[in-house]
């Protein structure tokens, strides 16, 4: 890849192209991956095809095949997730001045929404701030006890993955107190902000 403003009399001079990937602020292997993949089919695309037979609608159907082979091979790549607030309730918020850079437990209180036993769905979304959140587990909390807990590492951020939570109340006690709790921890620094939401199933 050339770029447009270089003269076409320098052209010759660029060699090549890089894709790099800095680590300071990525926790995991599964992060590593979503910020990878399929970023890296890309920039082999680009760097390795000729401009003249680039084309996005032959590229965008191979990915298709190569999407399938990552995921036989367990790579955690990164696509765009199909969630939506649509149907949910604010339930609360968290915010820069709560973070901590170990990470910490928040909860917000959902007893007026969880009157009925169903299924239930959290979302946690980043709104504003420099850092992103990883969540490691959200549960549902009924009298100071755990009703259920949904444990599988989530990341919201400008990008989001794996934001959901599930789970089912299966006899919602008269009067007593619920809650979603979370154990969140800050990425890429303490300013993060965002909102959480909650939504009946069934």
């Amino acid at each position: 890849p050339v770029p447009a403003e270089l003269p076409a009399g320098k052209a010759h001079h660029v060699l090549g192209l890089e894709g790099n990937m800095w680590t300071e602020w990525v926790p995991n292997q599964d992060r590593y991956d979503f910020q990878v993949y399929p970023r890296m089919a890309a920039l082999a695309e680009v760097a390795w095809s000729p401009a003249n037979l680039r084309n996005w609608q032959d590229f965008s159907a191979r990915m298709e095949t190569h999407a399938k082979r990552l995921t036989v091979l367990g790579v955690k790549y990164g696509m765009p997730e199909e969630v939506t607030t649509e149907g949910a309730s604010l339930v609360g918020k968290w915010t820069a001045p709560q973070m901590k850079e170990a990470g910490l437990e928040i909860e917000w209180d959902v007893t007026a929404l969880t009157e009925a036993a169903g299924k239930y769905e959290a979302s946690l979304w980043y709104t504003t701030g420099s850092a992103a959140i990883q969540i490691e587990w959200v549960a549902l909390v009924q009298n100071g006890k755990e009703v259920q807990r949904d444990t599988h590492l989530g990341w919201s951020g400008t990008d989001k993955r794996d934001i959901v939570y599930r789970f089912q109340l299966k006899k919602p006690v008269a009067g007593a107190r619920r809650v979603v709790r979370a154990w969140v921890r800050p990425l890429g620094g303490l300013d993060s902000n965002g909102e959480v939401y909650l939504r009946k199933v069934k």
